[in-house]
């Protein structure tokens, strides 16, 4: 999935949430490509304004 990503960052930014979500118990997501940077955008706008994340 990351090889069809274009963008280097994003690319990275998706690796560490994927990262992140693999150690936890928790079944895999099913997101598109554009829900998975929509779903980044967010989670990371909440962290920069002190936010808990929403799973």
């Amino acid at each position: 999935m990351i090889d069809m990503i274009e963008s280097e960052e994003t690319a990275n930014r998706v690796g560490k949430y994927l990262k992140r979500m693999l150690t936890r118990e928790q079944p895999s997501c099913q997101y598109t490509i554009e829900e998975l940077k929509e779903r980044l955008e967010e989670v990371e706008e909440d962290f920069r304004m002190g936010l808990p994340a929403k799973y």
